[in-house]
């Protein structure tokens, strides 16, 4: 991509943020390097004059602790204790959607880190260095304190391995190959990098794009179904929107728009009819998403955090925001599987499809029957994803950070989730295309059209991007 995207005082868009995600330039502009520069300038003041945490202290329920050293030394120390990590490898996508919105916060100008503490994550993401990441590890409270500091050891010190386009490399190598000395980090910056909500955010941000365009197969895959289910014009008609104050119902049903044939019943049963409704309701949950995830990038999230030249210490770093934005996204997901196997089986009834009880040949021993078996193991196993983990606090720290959101798990158990709902959808397009055509070609048909399309969705929605790398 072309265009280049100056992180100021404003507060970036989200336009701008997937922009850089997607491969986009990103500078820091003079006013926030400057503002950086004074946030770190008041930092070192207050630690001068009273205890400031992390500077030079324990962390968690150590805070009171005094560090035998103060430096660099200590502050790499920091990053490695934290460097805790395991399980596979996240996908390129999910880091740089990480560093992404960490810079967005930074430059906040609330961080007491030095302007070229920034400017190295700004660094990485033009030259491509994406530090390799296990995936779990993290509560998102008190930071995404794991994945981060896996991150940061290697942008900062060179430890490590890094995507890159030649592949993975050790990270000092990443760094000497785009011409990157390593950067010795000063007192507190350790803490000011990894107290963050971005891993998180970054792994929100990632599955919205996805999950929105899932959304958008789901319509056009839906309008297929109705067609060859011979809908009900009337439930579909985009007049409706009148009768109803929520918007989103408006423009699913401007996007919707079924060609039915003349009714051959009243009513067509929920699955079918209330699709409008129940897909509105997940585009408001997008919405509320997509909100959610721009004010988190546009905040600050460390601690302490600077404000009006003084320290202050608080919770920024809670990622509860997102986390019940996330618990909230895996119940949608499992709602548009669940809508999505209901329209399935209701494919394989004669009175719906107009020519065979599950689609099935004179020589079929069960026909399309099976593929709806498919299509509810799929379903049912996505209900237990659906579980909120934010409820499911497990205390940390001693009795210190004894409420935590769980939201990067959230998180990846909602790309799952999409993972096992876009399967569904694959096998509904599978089904209604099948039926569509007429059942002369036989089940060999079906299966080669639930592998088209399996794959196609995969790729389409770019959630192939998003699993994990052993």
């Amino acid at each position: 991509m072309d265009e280049t995207v100056v992180l100021g005082e404003e507060c970036p868009s989200l336009r701008q943020i997937l922009s850089i995600l997607d491969g986009g330039r990103v500078e820091i502009s003079s006013s926030v390097k400057h503002a950086l520069l004074e946030a770190r300038r008041s930092y070192l003041r207050e630690a001068s004059r009273k205890q400031i945490y992390g500077y030079c202290t324990g962390l968690g329920e150590l805070y009171s602790r005094k560090t035998a050293s103060c430096g660099g030394e200590y502050e790499h120390h920091v990053l490695v204790e934290h460097a805790m990590g395991l399980g596979e490898r996240a996908p390129p996508r999910l880091v740089r959607a990480f560093l992404t919105v960490r810079l967005a916060q930074l430059t906040r100008g609330h961080a007491p880190v030095r302007p070229e503490v920034a400017e190295r994550i700004a660094e990485a993401l033009n030259k491509q260095i994406l530090p390799v990441v296990p995936l779990h590890g993290s509560v998102g409270a008190s930071g995404d304190l794991a994945p981060s500091a896996h991150a940061f050891l290697c942008l900062y010190y060179g430890e490590g391995e890094a995507y890159t386009g030649e592949g993975i490399v050790p990270c000092d190598k990443a760094l000497e190959m785009n011409g990157l000395d390593k950067l010795s980090l000063e007192p507190g910056e350790a803490l000011a990098l990894i107290n963050n909500t971005a891993w998180t955010t970054g792994i929100a941000l990632a599955a919205l794009t996805v999950f929105e365009k899932l959304l958008g197969e789901g319509i056009r895959i839906a309008r297929l179904t109705l067609e060859t289910a011979r809908c009900t014009p009337d439930h579909y008609s985009p007049v409706l929107a009148k009768a109803s104050s929520y918007r989103e119902l408006g423009e699913i049903l401007g996007r919707l728009q079924p060609s039915c044939s003349e009714p051959v019943r009243l009513q067509d049963p929920y699955s079918l009819r209330c699709t409008p409704q129940v897909y509105a309701a997940i585009a408001r949950l997008l919405a509320f998403l997509r909100e959610t995830i721009r004010r988190e990038m546009c905040s600050s999230t460390e601690n302490p955090v600077i404000v009006e030249g003084r320290a202050y210490h608080w919770c920024g770093f809670h990622s509860i925001q997102v986390s019940l934005a996330l618990d909230y996204a895996r119940i949608a997901s499992g709602v548009l599987a669940n809508i999505a196997e209901r329209r399935i089986a209701q494919l394989l009834r004669r009175e719906i499809n107009g020519r065979s009880d599950f689609l099935a040949g004179e020589a079929d021993s069960v026909g399309a029957m099976i593929a709806q078996y498919a299509a509810a193991a799929l379903t049912a196993s996505n209900r237990s994803l659906a579980s909120p983990l934010t409820v499911n606090s497990i205390p940390t720290s001693g009795l210190q950070e004894d409420l935590v959101p769980m939201g990067p798990e959230s998180g990846l158990l909602l790309i799952e989730s999409l993972r096992r709902t876009a399967l569904v959808l694959a096998i509904e397009e599978a089904v209604a295309t099948y039926a569509s055509r007429g059942l002369s070609r036989g089940v060999e048909e079906l299966r080669r059209l639930l592998n088209e399309a399996s794959n196609r969705i995969l790729k389409s929605t770019g959630l192939s991007d998003l699993l994990p790398r052993d």
